[in-house]
Protein backbone atom coordinates (compact mmCIF):
# COMPACT_ATOMS: atom_id res chain seq x y z
CA UNK A 1 0.00 0.00 0.00
CA UNK A 2 2.91 2.20 0.86
CA UNK A 3 4.39 1.62 -2.66
CA UNK A 4 1.99 3.27 -4.37
CA UNK A 5 0.96 5.79 -3.03
CA UNK A 6 5.45 6.80 -2.89
CA UNK A 7 5.36 6.19 -6.75
CA UNK A 8 2.59 8.18 -7.32
CA UNK A 9 4.07 11.55 -5.04
CA UNK A 10 7.65 10.45 -6.93
CA UNK A 11 5.63 11.28 -10.41
CA UNK A 12 3.88 13.68 -8.79
CA UNK A 13 6.93 15.82 -7.33
CA UNK A 14 8.91 14.80 -10.78
CA UNK A 15 5.95 16.52 -13.36
CA UNK A 16 6.17 19.94 -10.74
CA UNK A 17 9.95 19.89 -11.95
CA UNK A 18 9.00 20.06 -15.59
CA UNK A 19 9.59 23.34 -17.53
CA UNK A 20 7.70 24.23 -20.51
CA UNK A 21 9.65 26.05 -23.11
CA UNK A 22 9.65 29.58 -23.35
CA UNK A 23 10.10 31.73 -26.08
CA UNK A 24 11.55 35.53 -25.64
CA UNK A 25 11.13 37.63 -28.32
CA UNK A 26 13.07 41.31 -28.72
CA UNK A 27 12.74 44.16 -31.01
CA UNK A 28 15.60 46.08 -32.17
CA UNK A 29 15.15 49.33 -33.33
CA UNK A 30 17.51 49.88 -36.13
CA UNK A 31 15.92 53.32 -37.43
CA UNK A 32 18.65 56.12 -38.57
CA UNK A 33 19.31 58.59 -35.75
CA UNK A 34 20.44 62.39 -35.64
CA UNK A 35 21.82 63.97 -33.16
CA UNK A 36 23.65 67.59 -33.21
CA UNK A 37 26.50 68.83 -31.67
CA UNK A 38 27.40 72.95 -31.24
CA UNK A 39 30.20 74.38 -33.17
CA UNK A 40 32.13 77.40 -31.98
CA UNK A 41 30.40 79.97 -33.61
CA UNK A 42 27.13 79.06 -32.77
CA UNK A 43 25.11 81.02 -30.36
CA UNK A 44 22.19 81.16 -28.35
CA UNK A 45 21.19 77.16 -29.05
CA UNK A 46 18.45 77.18 -27.17
CA UNK A 47 16.91 79.86 -29.57
CA UNK A 48 17.73 76.94 -32.56
CA UNK A 49 14.42 75.08 -33.65
CA UNK A 50 14.92 71.71 -35.91
CA UNK A 51 13.20 70.90 -38.89
CA UNK A 52 13.01 67.62 -40.37
CA UNK A 53 11.81 67.51 -43.99
CA UNK A 54 9.44 71.09 -43.00
CA UNK A 55 8.35 68.76 -40.07
CA UNK A 56 8.48 70.86 -36.57
CA UNK A 57 10.43 68.55 -34.20
CA UNK A 58 11.59 70.82 -31.36
CA UNK A 59 14.91 72.41 -29.96
CA UNK A 60 18.58 71.40 -31.05
CA UNK A 61 19.36 71.33 -27.23
CA UNK A 62 16.88 68.98 -27.06
CA UNK A 63 18.63 66.28 -29.65
CA UNK A 64 22.58 67.30 -28.57
CA UNK A 65 24.79 64.21 -29.26
CA UNK A 66 25.18 61.67 -26.21
CA UNK A 67 21.85 62.59 -24.76
CA UNK A 68 19.17 62.42 -26.83
CA UNK A 69 18.43 61.82 -30.79
CA UNK A 70 15.66 62.32 -33.43
CA UNK A 71 14.65 59.09 -34.86
CA UNK A 72 14.34 59.03 -38.71
CA UNK A 73 12.86 56.27 -41.39
CA UNK A 74 15.83 55.37 -43.70
CA UNK A 75 16.15 57.90 -46.71
CA UNK A 76 17.03 61.27 -47.82
CA UNK A 77 15.98 64.21 -45.53
CA UNK A 78 16.06 67.71 -45.23
CA UNK A 79 17.52 69.06 -41.83
CA UNK A 80 16.52 72.51 -41.17
CA UNK A 81 17.91 74.24 -38.50
CA UNK A 82 16.18 77.99 -37.88
CA UNK A 83 16.10 80.87 -35.18
CA UNK A 84 12.42 82.06 -35.65
CA UNK A 85 11.77 82.41 -39.26
CA UNK A 86 15.40 82.68 -40.22
CA UNK A 87 16.89 79.53 -41.61
CA UNK A 88 20.59 79.46 -39.63
CA UNK A 89 21.55 75.64 -41.46
CA UNK A 90 20.05 73.11 -43.50
CA UNK A 91 21.39 70.05 -45.26
CA UNK A 92 20.02 67.19 -46.90
CA UNK A 93 21.54 63.90 -45.80
CA UNK A 94 20.71 60.13 -46.31
CA UNK A 95 20.49 57.82 -43.92
CA UNK A 96 20.63 54.30 -43.84
CA UNK A 97 19.25 51.39 -41.19
CA UNK A 98 21.59 51.59 -37.94
CA UNK A 99 22.96 54.99 -38.85
CA UNK A 100 23.67 57.97 -36.20
CA UNK A 101 24.43 61.42 -38.15
CA UNK A 102 26.00 64.12 -35.79
CA UNK A 103 25.10 67.30 -37.53
CA UNK A 104 27.76 70.11 -36.49
CA UNK A 105 25.54 73.61 -35.92
CA UNK A 106 27.45 76.40 -37.11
Amino acid sequence: MRRPVIAALVVLLLSACVQFPTEKNESVDLRPQLSFAMGGSATSPAELDVLVDGLPVGRVTTFLSGEQAIRVLPGTHVITIKRGTQVVQEERLFFGDGMTKTVVVQ
